[in-house]
């Protein structure tokens, strides 16, 4: 298997602009890619002694500019980087760039740019496969996690001093981008359910602030968090002058917001004015008549919605609405009802202290069995098991 492997490394190289490094018991490199940077033989020795954490067979090494994956594979270690964490055109000079620091000669930005790539889902898929490849498991973003929050009993103070600054800045770099591909995932898809869960857990856990005054430094996670926002909703579709209308209002709110929990009402109210812009743009190939029927639901979730409600709003056909709805979304009526009030439920089960009892009647269900029943079909869980599991 390392056979085959090593004879496709420059390959993959040329394909994909990921590095790759042989190590042998002592950590000196006995191949890797020919095309790349020429790095001294014992280069990773001092590299794996600096601010590795280990989870079984895989690795990480990051700083703030770059990160390299490791994989041991019996006697040998595989690296595969470093990659950029950033695009190369924010940094300003080679220095920033932590990995070629330790190079007597360091190459030009420009060189850099030809020979790395930036980290990204892409480049994590290529990991996974690799990984796969030389172990015949699974290495999942939520593995990522684990190697994040694993704390190691038999370390040193000054390791584990040193382990818990480099988890501070993965958590800052990589943990981040992945929770960020994917809350820009549920942007994309209009899903302000996920979108308004996800974020919520990152700020509550985040602890790094951008300055000494925790409301300001909120406020200026939110404004980049926006900032985000406003280019994914474009990327979809969606009007110029209506995504950066939107940011500009929420902006402003942020801007007079005094406390802590106006400004995480802001945030969360934007989440969904920016998702309903998405879900808009995606629905104009719907007649009117079903955007109404959308729209109509989605703003009477607390209540107990019936066919002949919806019939009675958009002045149609019951039994018409019921067959042509199913049509054209994919999706029966009473479906997307009980989908729609399962996503709020979530949200509320996470983000707020309300009992199950108490959300059940919030959304109108006969009682809290009754919700209990339908949560368990839509997310294969009950109610208390979701709420726990966050």
């Amino acid at each position: 298997m390392i056979e085959t492997f090593l004879k496709n490394i420059d390959y993959f190289y040329e394909t994909t602009k990921i590095p790759i490094f042989i190590l042998n018991s002592n950590n000196v490199i006995t191949a890797c890619t020919q095309d790349f940077f020429k790095l001294p033989k014992d280069c990773f020795k001092h590299l794996l002694k600096s601010s590795i954490i280990k989870w079984k067979k895989i690795g990480i090494l990051n700083t703030k500019s770059d990160i390299i994956f490791f994989i041991k594979y019996k006697d040998n270690m595989i690296c595969i980087g470093p990659m950029l964490l950033n695009s190369i055109y924010q940094y300003r000079s080679i220095k920033q760039i932590t990995f070629f620091n330790f190079l007597k000669t360091k190459p030009q930005l420009d060189e850099v740019q030809k020979k790395c790539t930036t980290f990204n889902d892409h480049s994590f898929t290529y990991i996974q496969i690799i990984y796969h490849l030389l172990t015949n498991d699974v290495l999942t973003i939520e593995d990522i996690r684990k190697i994040l929050h694993e704390n190691k009993q038999s370390e040193s103070k000054d390791d584990l001093e040193e382990l818990k600054i480099t988890k501070r800045e993965y958590t800052n770099q990589i943990y981040t981008f992945l929770d960020e591909q994917k809350f820009l995932k549920y942007i994309h898809d209009g899903d302000s359910i996920s979108a308004r869960t996800l974020i919520a857990k990152l700020i509550k856990n985040e602890s790094e602030l951008l300055s000494n005054d925790k409301i300001q430094s909120t406020k200026y996670k939110i404004v980049s968090i926006v900032t985000l926002i406003t280019r994914q909703v474009i990327e979809t579709g969606v009007h110029l002058e209506d995504a950066y209308g939107l940011s500009d209002v929420c902006i402003r709110k942020v801007d007079t917001a005094q406390d802590m929990n106006r400004l995480n009402e802001v945030l969360m109210r934007t989440i969904i004015d920016f998702c309903t812009l998405v879900k808009k743009n995606l629905s104009t190939q719907y007649p009117l008549w079903t955007r109404t029927c959308i729209e109509y639901i989605n703003q009477n979730l607390h209540r107990n919605i019936s066919l002949d409600d919806i019939a009675s709003e958009i002045n149609m056909n019951g039994k018409y609405v019921s067959v042509q709805f199913k049509k054209i979304t994919g999706e029966g009526l009473v479906e997307y009802i009980n989908r729609k009030k399962i996503e709020e439920s979530q949200f509320l089960l996470i983000n707020t202290k309300l009992s199950i009892l108490e959300i059940s009647t919030i959304l109108n269900y006969t009682d809290q069995s009754h919700f209990t029943k339908i949560f368990k079909k839509y997310t294969k869980m009950t109610p208390k098991q979701y709420r726990n599991m966050y």
